[in-house]
């Protein structure tokens, strides 16, 4: 797969098991279906680097600060919640929850757990 930045991720892989992680998450295929879209989807990987690839989500830094409804923080909680129970229906922890762990769609509006390298 080709990465174009502007639509995609990528990040280098720490351990074999991020990829047994989100494959188990979507049904054994990179081209399946997600648990929950709670959870960030393995795309593939790219052709030159190796890394994998996601589809285009924000880091916390330009969303955080847009929002201080507390509506939208309880939102965002409920995400949270979700995804984590569909890794913990699927038999898979988490094991890194911190901020920088979480990434959003444009718009802020939904939030995604994300770094599944646990082994």
């Amino acid at each position: 797969m080709m990465v174009t930045l502007a639509r995609y991720s990528n990040k280098q892989p720490k351990y074999r098991s991020e990829i047994e992680n989100h494959l188990h998450c979507q049904g054994r295929s990179c081209a399946g279906a997600s648990a929950t879209p709670r959870l960030t989807r393995l795309l593939g990987r790219s052709a030159d680097s190796g890394n994998l690839v996601f589809a285009r989500l924000l880091p916390r830094h330009p969303v955080l600060h847009r929002f201080a409804s507390v509506t939208v923080w309880k939102k965002w909680l409920l995400h949270l919640i979700d995804g984590l129970g569909a890794l913990h229906a699927l038999g898979t922890a988490h094991r890194d929850i911190q901020v920088d762990n979480i990434l959003f769609a444009y718009g802020g509006q939904t939030l995604f757990p994300y770094e599944l390298e646990g082994r």
